[in-house]
């Protein structure tokens, strides 16, 4: 397990020096089952997981079975990695996991690890990587750092094979979190309530496209206006009201070429932050439209991890392209979320697709309800989300990936295979939907079709 955050310990590095990572803390297993005979007592506390959310996936993924009733993970004899990741971002990117650094960093040190030769593994062994993780900032098109990563890591160049990374779609369906401005010469209003829950700040991105000038002005119905926007006056900072207000603009700046416009309202200042409540508006001013695509513009807030509700939720919400980046890289295997039964029916909450630039996002579904899974303290819990839905996949492939290699040794599938694969087996692979991707997976079909591949 490498803990980014910390760097009390032996990184990567000084583990093994052919690891490059000098930061952050490095535990191996048997660092890790010496806290565990202890009783954990003084163990660091990024081993204990108080949220319990990492231990629910990992079990689904690769847990075993208990003496308290909890079945078998779907590939229990798997060894597991953990990355504890650092939210590390380049200062001018937004905080936000498809342009950490950290995440990156994970995936090539992961990569490094499977191939052998190392402290931690002395053999090379097949990986799968799960990421039950998501947020909004990007362009939902596959562009954003960490998307870039997984697509060259499951697809790289050369005789490799590539490592499967199945991203969990994201639940924000029903968290009306994504607003579309339809094609329009003239002026319009992109609404949104901002409720009293506790946060510091909201954020929100704007994407349309590079050949369209567009005029941008921020306001809360009220009284207070920003100044307009525009490629020739591209940024604002002042406060609107009781909230200090940032509008930044960058245009043809952003690896996809088109244009980002940032806002950042903040909290006032006091013991519970809480950002303006009531109304808020961004009016966009039409100058010029030459892209010809409707719709223009797609606006998304900034994921927040209340259970409650959104903090921010759009009047007139989008429910198309609420999937999480980086679950909009084109070559991950993004999992959508529904119940265990047949006929397939979605939950409720599970993101669909699909992504910014029509890339065929959810790939298939999974067993995303209640979820009897391990929590921490020997307990076992039910938890729903798409978290749970892509640690079904993950393990499913892990299967697949040792049965494979016991059959035809240093014959692995590539990764477009087994999204091939994924699709035909599953319960309606002929079809892609937006929702459910090509359904639910069946993961005795899918086995059968790794058997038989040459």
């Amino acid at each position: 397990m490498w803990d980014q955050t910390d760097d009390k310990g032996k990184g990567p590095h000084a583990v093994d020096p052919k690891l490059p990572w000098k930061y952050g803390r490095l535990y191996t297993s048997r660092d890790i089952q010496e806290a565990i005979n202890k009783g954990m007592s003084g163990a660091p506390e990024c081993l204990k997981d108080p949220i319990g959310h990492g231990t629910h996936v990992a079990s689904i993924a690769a847990g075993r079975r208990t003496s308290g009733g909890l079945a078998d993970g779907m590939a229990p004899e798997a060894n597991i990695v953990v990355v504890v990741p650092d939210m590390r971002a380049p200062s001018d990117s937004p905080e936000s996991i498809g342009f950490s650094i950290g995440h990156v960093d994970a995936l090539l040190f992961l990569e490094k690890l499977s191939r052998g030769s190392n402290e931690v593994l002395a053999q090379s062994m097949p990986l799968v990587i799960n990421i039950s993780a998501g947020q909004n900032a990007g362009a939902h098109d596959g562009t954003a750092p960490l998307e870039v990563a997984i697509d060259r890591i499951s697809t790289p160049k050369g005789r490799s094979k590539g490592i499967p990374v199945v991203k969990s779609a994201g639940n924000q369906l029903d968290r009306k979190t994504h607003a579309q401005w339809k094609l329009f010469t003239g002026s319009r209003g992109i609404s949104w309530q901002s409720h009293c829950l506790s946060r510091e700040k909201d954020v929100l991105e704007f994407w349309y496209h590079r050949d369209d000038e567009l005029e941008l002005t921020l306001c809360d119905l009220r009284t207070h206006r920003s100044a307009r926007v525009s490629e020739r006056n591209p940024y604002f900072r002042d406060f609107l009201g009781p909230s200090l207000c940032e509008i930044r603009l960058s245009q043809k700046r952003e690896p996809n070429w088109d244009a980002r416009l940032s806002i950042v309202i903040h909290a006032p200042l006091g013991d519970t932050p809480v950002v303006d409540t009531g109304t808020w508006q961004l009016e966009v001013h039409a100058i010029t439209i030459c892209s010809g695509n409707d719709p223009v513009g797609d606006l998304w807030v900034e994921v927040n991890n209340s259970s409650i509700r959104s903090p921010v939720e759009f009047d007139r919400p989008e429910l198309d392209i609420t999937l999480t980046v980086p679950g909009t890289a084109h070559n991950a295997i993004v999992v959508a979320a529904c119940e265990a039964e047949v006929p397939l029916r979605v939950t409720s909450h599970s993101s669909q697709g699909l992504t910014r630039d029509a890339t065929f996002q959810p790939w298939v579904s999974a067993p995303g309800g209640a979820v009897n899974a391990a929590c921490p303290h020997d307990h076992i819990t039910a938890k729903g989300g798409t978290s749970a839905a892509s640690a079904h996949v993950a393990g499913v492939l892990a299967l697949a990936l040792s049965y494979r290699e016991r059959l035809k040794p240093g014959n692995l599938p590539t990764v477009m295979q087994l999204k091939r694969l994924l699709q035909i087996s599953s319960c309606s692979g002929r079809r892609h939907s937006k929702s459910v991707g090509y359904g639910l997976i069946n993961a005795d079909a899918f086995l059968d079709e790794i058997a038989k591949l040459p």
